[in-house]
């Protein structure tokens, strides 16, 4: 991000690793004053640009995800995304639900780990026996292969509700159940996390805790602008509360 005369820079990389790099570098290039950053989840490869901003002591602000082996240094806003997950878990176990798969990143963020973890507090809290087998990896790729998942509906006593940690995975489950004719959600429950678009225009739209892009965004920037001005200033973390989205997705057993 660049604050000018001219005003606000933006650019889109779509979780391209490549392209992160290029627009970063040329940015710094074009003597930016400071990033707010969206850091592509669980990447490694771009650690030498990160390196060089860290090293001039440059101001970034990461959003939503934080940056491996620079959790300490940037400032950070993100969202309470271990008590996002209990409200989404909380809300399928007392609809009667036992049987919950966890859809999850296929990493060891600590997106993953915090969203998990209230995962397995609500099951435990509710006295829900926890099923190693029922915490799976899904895939970014909206078309890619659902075998692990689908293979849990076809043994005995699967899943009747699924906590997906985003709204995109959910989706990926969303349409490979339907593919092979279960019904959402009378078959099968699903919640989502993030509130995207794509769980909204689903035929059943898609039940979700919602985070606050707005105030995230308010908070970078104002986190940004405070940077740039006390560059030594106590490094800030912001967690933004989330809420529970109630649509059509989800049912009682």
């Amino acid at each position: 991000m660049k604050q000018t005369k001219k005003g606000i820079r933006f650019c889109q990389t779509y979780y391209n690793e490549e392209d992160e790099m290029r627009k970063i570098s040329l940015l710094r290039q074009h003597r930016v004053d400071g990033f707010i950053i969206f850091p592509i989840p669980f990447s490694h490869r771009n650690r030498s640009i990160f390196k060089k901003l860290k090293k001039g002591k440059f101001p970034v602000v990461c959003v939503d995800s934080k940056i491996e082996n620079f959790k300490s240094y940037f400032d950070f806003v993100g969202t309470e995304d271990y008590n996002g997950a209990q409200l989404a878990v909380s809300q399928l176990a007392e609809l009667g639900h036992k049987r919950i798969l966890c859809l999850g990143f296929g990493d060891e963020s600590e997106i993953r780990s915090e969203r998990l973890r209230g995962y397995t507090d609500v099951l435990k809290n509710k006295k829900i026996k926890i099923d190693k087998n029922f915490v799976i990896a899904a895939p970014w790729e909206a078309d890619a292969s659902a075998e692990s998942l689908l293979s849990l509906f076809k043994k005995k006593n699967p899943p009747t509700a699924i906590f997906a940690m985003s709204d995109l995975l959910a989706v990926w489950a969303y349409t490979h159940l339907r593919a092979e004719g279960y019904k959402i959600p009378k078959d099968v429950s699903i919640i989502g996390f993030g509130d995207l678009h794509e769980g909204r225009c689903l035929d059943t739209p898609l039940t979700t805790v919602a985070q606050d892009r707005e105030e995230m965004g308010r908070k970078a920037i104002t986190i940004l602008l405070d940077r740039i001005k006390k560059p030594t200033s106590k490094r800030k973390e912001v967690l933004i509360e989330t809420k529970l989205i109630e649509r059509k997705s989800c049912s009682g057993v």
